[in-house]
């Protein structure tokens, strides 16, 4: 800890160490999880169990960077001020994050027995009812929620004070307040972002196994559950036009088939599949189709061969409404998709699926994230 006693270095390397012990936190936590789930996650190699921890590391590092943003600035005005009440304040508010965290990981523990999925923002609307949820739970699970999160606060605590255990207080010096006025917004602003991908960081990055219960393990809880809550609080429905009644009808009318009307056009019942989805390819470009003439020449003959249909619509106006379209069927949804939302997409229908079943190989290559 000597270099904390040059001025320059002092408050940079207070963030650091910051960062250090929140990602070990989020290990122990992940821990918890795995060891508690353990029937489950035997049925998977110990080198994918393993990978849980370093899969994890980019979603861990976006909401450690979150819970970085309030330090940040007081860093900032500590280093300018010379205040000198600032590693309190933030010791309180990381004691204050401790518990929360401590806290929803313990509870994400029995709901997980229940709902093979993650704690979500509907574990959080029965809390309207908190006399049903301690009705609901057993003595013992209570019991252990507490004992669990006050020990695991606890620890987070006793390592907070191990890293945090400074040989002099954080002093003034306007050189490395300003060096880290200019610096650090931006990278905490970066690991929020999750790098500079053009798509920021989501919870499905931290998938990467065949085993769910390893992908449950890898995705940050804390991440997951801030995430839900805000899809939920956007997913309103605004296209309401019609009476309930009436859409059903409507709907209804719409998937009546009174006879089989299926055109047999192949010479085998058991043809090779290569289903190609292109990603902005509208009807303007293909000459067959009305549109300009010599930008898709070789589609064109493609049409001229085979099959066209020329009054497809789309289900919705994004790239991942229309993969859970083409693969799964899945209508889109106003302003959100389900394929953000893991917990959910991993129980829907997959053509790749009803491939399998009729003994088929499947593969898929995708070209963007």
């Amino acid at each position: 800890m000597s270099f904390l006693r040059k001025k320059f270095w002092q408050i940079p390397a207070i963030l650091v160490i910051q960062y250090m012990f929140w990602m070990l936190f989020f290990a122990i936590c992940r821990l918890v999880f795995l060891v508690y789930n353990q029937e489950e996650v035997r049925k998977a190699p110990w080198s994918e169990i393993l990978l849980t921890f370093p899969e994890a590391i980019y979603v861990d590092t976006s909401i450690t960077c979150y819970i970085l943003a309030i330090p940040m600035l007081v860093l900032i005005a500590t280093g300018f001020t010379g205040f000198k009440y600032g590693l309190k304040i933030i010791q309180v508010y990381s004691i204050l994050i401790l518990f929360l965290i401590s806290l929803l990981t313990l509870a994400e523990l029995p709901i997980y027995d229940e709902w093979s999925h993650k704690l979500t923002y509907k574990a959080l609307w029965f809390l309207q009812q908190p006399s049903e949820v301690f009705h609901t739970a057993s003595v013992t699970q209570l019991l252990l929620a507490v004992i669990g999160t006050s020990t695991l606060t606890w620890v987070g605590f006793w390592m907070y004070k191990k890293a945090m255990s400074f040989p002099s207080p954080i002093v003034k010096d306007y050189l490395s307040s300003f060096v880290f006025l200019l610096i650090a917004p931006f990278v905490v602003l970066t690991g929020i972002r999750g790098g500079y991908a053009p798509i920021p960081i989501q919870v499905s990055d931290a998938y990467f196994s065949h085993y769910n219960i390893l992908n449950a393990a890898s995705v940050n809880s804390t991440f997951h559950l801030v995430s839900n809550i805000i899809q939920n609080l956007e997913a309103y429905e605004p296209y309401t036009f019609l009476k309930p009644e009436d859409a059903k009808a409507l709907t209804d009318s719409l998937h009546a088939v009174p006879q089989d009307t299926t055109i047999h056009f192949l010479t085998t019942t058991r043809p090779n599949v290569v289903l190609v989805v292109f990603e902005g390819w509208a009807a303007d470009v293909i000459e067959a189709l009305g549109g300009y003439s010599g930008v898709a020449p070789h589609f064109s003959k493609l049409i001229q061969q085979g099959v066209s249909f020329d009054s497809c619509y789309a289900s919705g106006n994004l790239s991942d409404q229309g993969m859970a379209a083409v693969f799964s069927a899945f209508p889109a949804q106003p302003r959100s998709s389900i394929i953000s939302v893991p917990n959910k997409y991993v129980h829907l229908p997959c053509i790749n699926t009803e491939f399998k079943k009729n003994g088929y190989a499947t593969s898929f290559l995708f070209g963007g994230q």
